[in-house]
């Protein structure tokens, strides 16, 4: 029954959060207010849907890797 797994199960609800946790952040970064808070929460977030989706995070790592110059 925890959140994290509520997350995981939900695909709804983590998308939703997502895209709320993006928002979010996006209004503290305008403010200048709990910034790094906001942008905690949209990894948080983030990671429970890549995961929720089977997107694995070191596939998304090695991706980034590739477009280094």
């Amino acid at each position: 029954g925890s959140y994290t797994n509520k997350l995981l199960s939900d695909k709804s609800l983590s998308k939703a959060k997502v895209l709320e946790e993006i928002n979010e952040l996006i209004e503290a970064v305008e403010k200048d207010t709990n910034k790094i808070h906001e942008a905690a929460d949209v990894f948080y977030h983030l990671a429970m849907y890549l995961e929720a989706n089977n997107i694995k995070i070191e596939d998304v790592m090695s991706e980034l890797d590739k477009r280094k110059k």
